[in-house]
């Protein structure tokens, strides 16, 4: 293997380095050029993130404004005890190449008010909508058995007088089903400055569960054969955060694509590097034109995958891609140097830094550790391999014979 032969392999593979930052660039391109459209249509049709909010209670107490005159001003109370059930219903949609995690939910929950005054008073109960351009099936608002029978319209939210004697309470109960995008929170009137027998049980058909930063965890988690059953239950609690849950993220084509285009070089160098050495130590002629045939192999498969996920799964995606350059890597190989050499070490290495290297972004956190888990490796098994080779020799500059 002379130097000149490692020269012009190595600007093959700037070549090819050049060519998947094009790729990558296009590939970014895609999607960001649909992603603004896409996400109106999904907001749209599924609404945005949901955020219920817990009913405003109020009633008036004499005052004055702030020039001294008299006036009313809203004093609030709290719900004497909370009853939620929340059960949401995972429904991913994906959109060019983006999946959005969209989801239903059904929400039924129960709010007792009480007077805590001596007098018989008239309170304001507000409740306003998550999304006042949202979709609400089956929607019903009721204190005690009594029915609104008003005109709703979420935009305007729903306000309601309720009458009630010293220390008599009612109930004040909404249903209704909706949907959402990516989290689903329960905020607290007036920030949550005290709840008194509290209860929210919510379940899920899906298992992937995570909280919001700043939310608080359930208190109790039981797995169900669907997903979860969580419930934070609480006596007397002061300043509560929100409670809330992040919806699971499908792995989005277009990105997953790009990230795996972007590090594409580092596997093609891998594969350089790996084979150039078993050639040398195997005696097997390789051409430079080889190498620029096998790195168009290599860039087959990311351009293959690129545009797949457009039409198949993800994964079935990847699964083609792969094949196919595998072959092709294999195939030409055979021709080229012998079908030992080809399948035995070319092939075998194709699968380890093109294939292998490539699945670990479908496990985000790990992509990095397996990088450097299979660089290390690699560098030991080279270094084993080569450290009796007399690399003067290789590079065809024999010893200088010493003198007798």
């Amino acid at each position: 293997m002379s130097v000149s032969r490692l020269i012009a392999i190595a600007v093959i593979w700037i070549g090819a380095a050049a060519g998947w930052a094009f790729l990558a660039d296009v590939i970014g391109a895609r999607t960001q050029e649909r992603t603004g459209r896409i996400e109106e249509e999904v907001a749209t049709l599924w609404g945005g993130a949901v955020t219920q909010r817990a009913p405003t209670i109020t009633y008036p107490v004499p005052g004055a404004d702030a020039a001294g005159r008299p006036a009313l001003r809203r004093e609030a109370v709290l719900p004497v005890a909370t009853r939620i059930r929340a059960d949401l219903h995972l429904d991913p949609r994906r959109r060019g190449l983006l999946w959005y995690s969209t989801y239903s939910v059904d929400f039924d929950a129960a709010w007792r008010i009480a007077n805590p005054l001596r007098i018989e008073q008239n309170f304001t109960v507000r409740f306003e909508f998550p999304n006042p351009s949202g979709l609400y099936d089956n929607f019903s608002f009721a204190i005690g058995e009594e029915p609104y029978q008003e005109t709703i319209d979420p935009r305007r939210g729903l306000e309601t007088a309720l009458r009630l004697k010293p220390g008599e309470a009612r109930e004040v109960r909404v249903r209704y089903k909706s949907q959402g995008l990516d989290r689903w929170t329960y905020a607290f009137a007036d920030g949550g400055a005290r709840l008194r027998d509290f209860e929210l049980a919510l379940t899920t058909d899906f298992a992937a569960i995570d909280f919001p930063l700043g939310g608080v965890s359930p208190g109790r988690k039981e797995r169900t054969p669907e997903g979860w059953r969580l419930t934070w239950k609480y006596d007397d609690l002061l300043a509560a955060a929100n409670i809330g849950l992040v919806m699971p993220q499908e792995l989005n084509p277009g990105p997953l694509a790009a990230e795996i285009v972007t590090y594409a070089p580092l596997s093609l160098l891998f594969w350089f590097a790996v084979v150039v050495v078993l050639a040398v130590l195997r005696g097997v002629p390789i051409h430079p034109m080889n190498f620029l045939f096998v790195a168009a192999a290599f860039f087959a498969f990311h351009l293959l995958f690129a545009y797949l996920v457009d039409h198949l799964s993800i994964h079935a995606a990847f699964g083609v891609a792969a094949a196919i350059s595998l072959l092709l890597v294999a195939g030409y190989l055979r021709l080229a140097v012998g079908a030992v050499f080809a399948l035995r070490e070319a092939a075998a290495a194709q699968a380890v830094f093109l294939v292998l290297f490539a699945s670990s972004f479908f496990f985000p956190g790990f992509t990095g550790l397996a990088v450097t888990l299979g660089s290390v490796a690699t560098l030991a098994v080279l270094m084993a391999a080569t450290g009796r080779v007399r690399w003067e020799e290789v590079f065809g500059r024999p010893r200088v014979a010493e003198a007798a």
